[in-house]
């Protein structure tokens, strides 16, 4: 068995796969009783690695399993700053701060220099103004439609269409 084959039985023991994939290895699973073997294998360790949580660990492991990353990469693993607990009450206590003053300076019903009337004013303005521009578009869209595109576009192409269909002929 090659490696190709044997990376995707791996891949499917850990659950890795695309649908296309997984359809591939079942085949090659059914097909081949080496390759079932070798399934099974990875499979069983994949479930066991997936029942390990950090806490079911002999103490030392995970200092262990840094070294030896740290050993064969030359990376050390970073630990998170924001993974630490006074990191997330701080973040919180900042986040609750936030949408309490936004919520709280949404509610007030403060314009400045102007008053309740002139802020109406400008929004009926607005609106009319808004109105007008699209009964512009409109005009607009329907005089592209139908003047140009109809009658200086498609004219002169159904002319030379039909010249170049009587020559044809």
């Amino acid at each position: 068995m090659n490696n190709d084959k044997k990376e995707l039985l791996i891949k499917a023991a850990y659950g890795d796969l695309s649908l296309p994939e997984k359809v591939k290895a079942l085949v090659l699973i059914k097909r081949s009783g080496e390759a079932e073997r070798f399934y099974k294998a990875y499979k069983k360790t994949a479930d066991e690695v997936r029942k390990l949580r950090k806490g079911n660990l002999p103490s030392g492991t995970i200092e262990k399993l840094d070294s030896l990353v740290e050993e064969k990469t030359g990376r050390k693993r970073k630990k998170s700053f924001a993974a630490s607990p006074g990191f997330v009450v701080a973040f919180s206590i900042l986040l609750i701060a936030i949408f309490t003053f936004t919520f709280l300076k949404r509610n007030t019903n403060y314009y400045g220099d102007y008053n309740e009337q002139t802020v109406e004013n400008a929004t009926q303005e607005t609106l009319a103004s808004l109105k007008l521009v699209a009964k512009i578009f409109s005009k607009t869209k329907k005089m592209v439609v139908n003047d140009i595109l109809v009658n200086k576009v498609s004219e002169p192409i159904n002319n030379g269409l039909n010249q170049v269909e009587k020559i044809i002929k």
